[in-house]
């Protein structure tokens, strides 16, 4: 996500050039639409699918740290 980002930093920050520099999609989406005019369409919905994963991962492990956590009291309890 950084690497896709890099081009649009250096040409309004950093280093401004008379033209702009090319953009290169990483992720490939099957999107029917011309992906030089709509890059930053194709940038949100990749920016949004990373975020959905990474809070599906980190629910899952909550989740499961939970379900552990509850086992190992009720053993306690229990013995």
């Amino acid at each position: 996500m950084t690497v896709e980002l890099i081009p649009i930093v250096l040409d309004t920050v950093i280093r401004p050039m008379n033209k702009s520099r090319s953009r290169k999609i990483l992720i490939n989406f099957e999107f029917f639409i011309d992906e030089d005019q709509y890059f930053y369409i194709y940038l949100i919905h990749e920016i949004v699918l990373m975020l959905i994963g990474m809070f599906t991962v980190l629910a899952t492990g909550t989740l499961s740290l939970a379900f552990l956590s509850h086992c190992c009291a009720t053993s306690k309890i229990a013995r």
